[in-house]
């Protein structure tokens, strides 16, 4: 029996009749870190090495809302949601978490919400959008470890309170732009 291709508009009914949860479900099952401890690129020094980054990915939800705004070169639009935010595994991308929502709100609040995936055998690295003072203390508290590249005009605690100093960073100074999780 030859198997017959459906096409898209097919898949698209079908899975609006299915609806969300299955996919959520299916989602929920799957993401998390898949490296064998060891496999190259994925951990440092022991600790398994993710990373939180923003993108915008529309993303179809339950029925078809038009409250998501979401940019069409200079116009505003209205859609789907998006996936604003994703925690990766590093090495293998292997998706570990993600936060959906409308674009207006910044990478920060959905950040919080990929917190509860971190452990403390995680290093998390992320850019100067994540070196709020706030998030680093909430990533400290989950008992990750975090590597985040800052915004020029941060300046560091000085190097005495920091949990672990990285030989590249022994000799910083106040107006490093990096730093690490601090004690």
């Amino acid at each position: 029996m030859a198997l017959v291709r459906p096409s898209i508009s097919s898949l698209t009914r079908a899975r609006r009749r299915v609806g969300a949860a299955p996919l959520r479900g299916l989602f929920e099952t799957l993401a998390g870190p898949v490296a064998r401890p060891g496999q190259d690129g994925s951990f440092y020094r022991g600790l398994r090495t993710v990373a939180v980054d923003g993108t915008l990915l529309h993303t179809p939800d339950e029925t078809l809302t038009w409250r998501y705004p979401k940019r069409a070169g200079e116009s505003l639009e209205f859609g789907y949601p998006l996936l604003r935010l994703a925690l990766v595994e590093c090495g293998t991308r292997a998706l570990i978490t993600a936060a959906f929502g409308p674009e207006s709100e910044g990478e920060l609040p959905y950040a919080r919400r990929l917190l509860p995936a971190l452990e403390k055998t995680m290093l998390l690295l992320a850019d100067a959008a994540f070196d709020g003072n706030e998030f680093l203390h909430a990533v400290h508290q989950s008992g990750a470890r975090f590597l985040v590249r800052s915004g020029a005009r941060r300046v560091p605690p000085p190097p005495s309170t920091w949990a672990t100093v990285p030989t590249s960073l022994a000799s910083a100074t106040a107006s490093s732009r990096y730093c690490c999780r601090s004690a």
